[in-house]
This record gives C-alpha cells, structure tokens and sequence, in this order.
C-alpha cells in the first residue's frame, strides 16, 4: 500500500511494507539510498555531541494514500504490524 509519511519537516509518499519484525510503534525507513529522501522528513537539528543529523528520533504520522497515478519508484518502508 502506498502510505503518506509526515513530520514537522515535511512529507514523503512510500510503498508501504508491513512486517512483524519491526517494534511496535517504530517505523524503518532506510536512509543509506538515494530514495526515498528520508532527510525530508527528519529534523535539521544536529545531535549535540556526535554533530550529526538526528535520523533516528522522528516523529511521523502515517496517512493511506491510493496508488500514484504517474509510476515512480517505490522506496522500502517497514512498520510494525499489531
């Protein structure tokens, strides 16, 4: 299912992967590839000693979306299944 991830820094439209590996209540959303562009929905802020972005502490709301009209490229997204 094609899901709408949003967070105060913005939003993001990803193929969603239910699984039951994952912790309730977290969502992985990998940032090591070029999509999805996970810093879009990540805060700006810097971890205060390491002085590097804060990926892992982010607050999303998870919104159904229908299937885009228009193909693109799916990005891999997991959550928790309850």
């Amino acid at each position: 299912a094609w899901t709408a991830l949003r967070s105060g820094g913005g939003e993001l439209e990803v193929k969603d992967h239910s699984n039951r590996d994952v912790a309730p209540g977290t969502l992985f959303l990998p940032m090591h590839f070029r999509t999805p562009p996970t810093n879009l929905v990540t805060p700006p802020e810097l971890d205060p000693f390491g002085k590097i972005p804060q990926f892992k502490i982010c607050a999303v709301a998870l919104a159904p979306l229908s299937p885009p009209s228009t193909p693109q490229q799916p990005a891999a997204v997991s959550h928790a299944v309850g």
